[in-house]
Formats: structure tokens, C-alpha cells, sequence
């Protein structure tokens, strides 16, 4: 029986969002394992744009709601690694828009401590 052979989950990150995956070199200091997480979100929203772009219309668009996350007070830039996803999976104008949390209640997901204050709409077209 063989065996897979792993990656290395932050040169696949590093390879699908390098710039913001720059912004965040901190956290592989701070938090090894937030940033491992990180390093597989990357992976796996990678997985989702392309898989939506697979099943979209031609000018079909694309919505995400995301945060970004807070860790030891910095930002992790989640909203600007997505929109470097979806640009580099072909999908084009490529736009946020930020809005206040008025329910200060939201939590983040999958273990970041804090409270969500604001969230971006991400839109992107298949052209």
C-alpha cells in the first residue's frame, strides 16, 4: 500500500495567496497552530472558489459574507485572502464592501477568540 504524500500546507497557502500569506508571516511565530489553520483554510477556500467557478454560469456571480479574524490583537486578513483566490481562479471584478456588526454577540468560528465588529460582502463575476 502507498502512502499519499503530504504537502506542506504553508507552501501550498504561500503558493495560492502570496501576498496576503506576506501579511501574516507573524503568525507562524506567534501561533504555529492558528497558523496552521490558517494555512488550510487557504487550501480549502482555494477548493470552493474553483469548484464555484466550475458550476457558474458564464456572468454569474458570486457572493461570500466573511470576517476577518483577530489573533494576539492582529489582523488575519481572511476577506483579502479570498478576493486573491477568487482573482487568481479567473473570476473578475473583484469588490468588498465593508459593514459594521451591530450585534456584538458574533463570535469567530473554529477557535479565534473575539467578537466579529465588522464583516465583508465579497461579490466577483465569471466572465
Amino acid at each position: 500500500m502507498r502512502r499519499a504524500r503530504r504537502e506542506n500546507p504553508f507552501e501550498t497557502a504561500q503558493q495560492l495567496a502570496p501576498t496576503a500569506m506576506k501579511t501574516i508571516a507573524w503568525l507562524k511565530r506567534k501561533a504555529p497552530s492558528k497558523h496552521r489553520l490558517v494555512c488550510k483554510y487557504v487550501d480549502d477556500m482555494s477548493k470552493v472558489v474553483a469548484g464555484c467557478r466550475h458550476v457558474l454560469r458564464r456572468n454569474g456571480k458570486i457572493v461570500f459574507v466573511l470576517a476577518d479574524n483577530k489573533i494576539a490583537g492582529r489582523t488575519v486578513p481572511v476577506v483579502s485572502i479570498v478576493k486573491e483566490l477568487l482573482a487568481a481562479k479567473g473570476f473578475k471584478q473583484v469588490k468588498s464592501l465593508r459593514r459594521r456588526i451591530i450585534n456584538h454577540k458574533r463570535r469567530y468560528p473554529f477557535g479565534f477568540a473575539g467578537v466579529m465588529k465588522s464583516e465583508a460582502i465579497i461579490i466577483a463575476s465569471k466572465c
